[in-house]
């Protein structure tokens, strides 16, 4: 496959610039010092213990149409596409950027990534948008549900959803509670999920990479109570009162955004969007409701599975404080494991994929970038002839209408 030497021209908003810039920098670049005092207190209360909150003490000190012409501002060029956004929807879209703004960003530029593709994609000289059935859900409801899949984080402290703790923190407070602690509990959880655990004299480098073997990182495992100060878990278990700081992870907390989401968007009639929200990371591994029955019968994918390729590829490649982006190639690795788990559909993800592939500059990769690349380009190989079988489908079919059209004009009315 012939690979296209430009770069990828999408995410519009350069959120690599928002994290390495203080936000009071970013802030002192955008207005005068009373519409910066302004913003301050909208960023404030906004922390306000969830959405409904933060809309109505930002409704109540006038604050709210400053913040939706501050978003607007922002994001003028990267939705200036979005003309199916209501005033509600900006709203809803200020309120994010206040309690956070690089998850904003996130949201805008997964919407940004999902609209690409959907416009990219092609099969059989079909772009995607032309195939996707309109039964269930149309392409301003999945674009919505893109732009507030994570508008439930909205619940979570800020403290607790900003944690900076890199994989080597994390790695370090594990070892600690396995090696040195025994924690039971935590030993058991482990075993539980990933099966018996290395000989304790393995240490250290036997724990992780027993890790590493199983495709897990310590977060997941770490109990709150190890890595979380006492008055921060005080305002989470507030929130959310079954989560035991001794047994449940950041990540357990994190997690709770993607319900929340899902209610946040049906508590205000959006009832499509907000049952594909809740289930862009499906936790639960719940059936998916959404199919995208226009495609082919081979490509039985969903669109809940399609907002989680993007909003895995928009956050797997972006530079956080905690992490490095990561290269389209390890990113393309971490989508096909999705794949493995059962969690997208193989032709979905190698339709992505492949997409990706043509806009990537292989001059530009390391070494480690370049195997990455081999093993995903050993995928597509795999992949190619279901590929070529969905292709005839649509050529079927394309056949079939063109031959019934051709009948019903040649019947007399």
């Amino acid at each position: 496959m012939e690979m296209l030497k430009r770069n990828i021209e999408i995410p519009p908003v350069d959120e690599d610039a928002v994290n390495e810039v203080p936000i009071e920098e970013v802030q002192l670049e955008t207005g005068t010092n009373s519409e910066e005092s302004a913003h301050l207190r909208a960023v404030e209360l906004a922390d306000a213990g969830g959405y409904a909150n933060a809309l109505e003490r930002l409704k109540d000190e006038g604050l709210l149409s400053g913040e939706v012409g501050r978003i607007q501002e922002t994001c003028r060029e990267a939705l200036e596409d979005a003309v199916w956004m209501t005033e509600a929807d900006w709203e809803m879209l200020a309120v994010l950027h206040c309690f956070d703004e690089k998850t904003a960003l996130h949201c805008v530029n997964t919407y940004r990534i999902a609209k690409a593709k959907i416009e990219e994609i092609t099969l059989s000289g079909h772009h995607m948008s032309e195939l996707v059935g309109r039964e269930g859900v149309t392409l301003e409801q999945f674009y919505r549900a893109c732009l507030f899949h994570d508008i439930g984080k909205c619940c979570i402290p800020r403290a607790t959803l900003n944690n900076t703790l890199h994989d080597a923190d994390w790695d370090e407070h594990l070892c600690e509670e396995v090696l040195e602690n025994k924690n039971a509990t935590l030993i058991e959880k482990m075993r539980a999920r990933l099966g018996d655990l290395p000989p304790i004299e393995e240490g250290r480098e036997g724990l992780l990479a027993y890790l590493k073997d199983h495709h897990e990182r310590a977060m997941h495992f770490v109990p709150l109570a190890s890595v979380v100060g006492e008055e921060e878990l005080a305002r989470i278990v507030e929130t959310f009162p079954d989560i035991d700081p001794r047994e449940h992870t950041l990540a357990d907390v994190i997690a709770k955004h993607e319900h929340v989401s899902g209610e946040i968007l049906t508590a205000v009639g959006l009832d499509v969007e907000g049952e594909l929200a809740s289930q862009h990371h499906n936790y639960d591994h719940a059936p998916l409701k959404y199919p995208m029955s226009g495609m082919t019968l081979s490509l039985s994918a969903k669109w809940e599975e399609l907002l989680k390729l993007a909003d895995m590829t928009q956050a797997l490649s972006s530079r956080r404080a905690y992490k490095e982006g990561w290269s389209i190639p390890i990113v393309c690795e971490k989508l096909i494991e999705e794949v493995k788990r059962g969690d997208v559909t193989n032709i979905l993800a190698a339709l992505w994929i492949k997409n990706e592939f043509s806009h990537m500059d292989a001059s530009e990769y390391g070494e480690e970038d370049l195997a990455a690349l081999g093993r995903v380009q050993q995928f597509l190989d795999v992949m190619e002839p279901l590929l070529e079988e969905a292709a005839k489908e649509i050529e079927q079919e394309d056949a079939s209408m063109a031959s019934l059209a051709a009948h019903d004009e040649a019947v007399p009315a």
